[in-house]
């Protein structure tokens, strides 16, 4: 068994297992991984395959990979991500790949075969995103202290607020345009619901609906990266989070400042 392992390590392609362990580490950050979860996994997966002198730089936009070969030939390549899609099933299931692959040290074709079924995975269909905004909208304007009422229409509010920003996230529009707009959408329906007399909690009601709109998982990663001691990737994923939540203010001040 050791010298079919030995053999199977002398005779591996190298590019090919580059090529994997920068698609698994680009899929985790798309996924929404954070960074330490990202270089430990590569790290893991290069060292079952005998490899040494491996170093993995992660940040939320940028991924870099190198390593030595037993040969002593290195390797080195890096990828740009453009823009991210969390996804935290598609993230479980990466993880338990990452797991597999140390356990068992499969053939590279093998493991690239599952890699390429899990990156094909959707997201949630826009039916059930509809039920979350709405379940998000109605739960977080009653923990403030709203009335049932307030929270059925900071629900169906963020059901149309969601509608209105499904074209843009779908044409890859920047995500600070996004929540400007979506901000504004969120003022201006407060603002008629309450000139129509259903309500007066208008601001329990535009928490419920900012509450879709916050970057509760990029705000949390920061601050996991931060205490992992990841501070230029924890400080860009939380410079992030403020942009977005600075996008939100701006749009819904727009709306307040024409409506006045």
């Amino acid at each position: 068994m050791q010298a079919e392992a030995q053999i199977a390590k002398t005779t591996l392609d190298y590019d090919a297992l580059m090529d994997l362990v920068l698609r698994i580490g680009f899929e985790l950050i798309d996924s929404g991984a954070e960074t330490y979860r990202v270089e430990e996994s590569l790290l893991r997966i290069l060292s079952c395959y005998g490899l040494k002198e491996i170093d993995i730089f992660a940040v939320a936009n940028y991924l870099l990979v190198s390593f030595v070969n037993p040969d002593g030939k290195t390797f080195s390549r890096g990828k740009r991500i453009l823009a991210r899609h969390e996804n935290l099933n598609r993230l479980g299931k990466l993880n338990q790949l990452s797991r597999e692959i140390c356990l068992e040290t499969p053939e590279i074709s093998d493991a690239r075969q599952q890699l390429e079924e899990i990156a094909q995975l959707t997201g949630y269909s826009l039916i059930v995103r509809l039920f979350a905004a709405a379940v998000v909208g109605f739960a977080f304007c009653l923990m403030f202290g709203g009335s049932i009422q307030a929270g059925a229409l900071a629900g169906a509010a963020s059901v149309i607020v969601r509608l209105s920003i499904e074209p843009q996230i779908r044409l890859h529009v920047n995500g600070i345009f996004i929540n400007i707009f979506g901000g504004a959408i969120g003022a201006l329906l407060s603002l008629w619901i309450m000139q129509l007399g259903w309500s007066t909690e208008m601001d329990r009601i535009m928490i419920g609906i900012y509450m879709n709109l916050v970057p509760g998982l990029a705000l949390t990663n920061s601050l996991r990266d931060i205490i992992a001691g990841d501070y230029l990737s924890g400080l860009t994923k939380l410079t992030e989070a403020l942009l977005i939540a600075s996008a939100i203010a701006i749009g819904s001040g727009m709306v307040f400042s024409l409506m006045r």
